[in-house]
This record gives C-alpha cells, structure tokens and sequence, in this order.
C-alpha cells in the first residue's frame, strides 16, 4: 500500500500517533499503532507526557472494536462520518 504512514504530532501535554487507513481498519493496524504510541513513549515523549493512538479509516472489523475498548489512550474515527461531514462520497 502507497499513501500515508504514521506520524506524531506533539500537543500540549503529549502526543497523537495518527494511524490513517485507506481501507477497513483490522486487527494488525493495532499492533501497529500500539507499536508506533510505544516507540514514541521511549523515544520522544517525557516521562510526564501521554501518548494517544487515533485509528481513522473507512469501518473497522470487530476485533478492532474491541482492541479500542481495551486500550484507553486508543481511538478510532469512522472515515465515512468525515466524508459525510464533508459532503464528500468515498465509495
């Protein structure tokens, strides 16, 4: 897959790794976040800073559902409802 990976981005108090999917997010997009918020928490974060995961993509299994519910700094956002916020149709 071509397109845009993963990044950080420093706020106030901590940082959001963002995980952007082309295609429904599955369960090896949380290992993959989780090892990204990981990564940042040993190599950029301070000790008093937090790490947040955000998953956007289009829909996600129900795996994914439950990962998310598990992890508390993990979060997803449907694509579609940016779309549809947007005026704008993905299919």
């Amino acid at each position: 897959m071509t397109g845009v990976q993963t990044c950080a981005l420093p706020i106030w108090k901590g940082s959001v790794v963002i995980e952007l999917k082309r295609d429904r997010a599955t369960s090896p997009v949380v290992d993959q976040i989780t090892a990204y918020m990981g990564w940042v928490m040993r190599n950029k974060a301070l000790p008093s800073q937090s790490v947040r995961g955000i998953v956007i993509a289009p829909g996600m299994d129900h795996r994914v559902e439950f990962a998310i519910g598990a992890i508390p700094d993990l979060h997803f956002v449907d694509l579609n409802d940016i779309a549809g916020g947007l005026g704008l149709n993905l299919s």
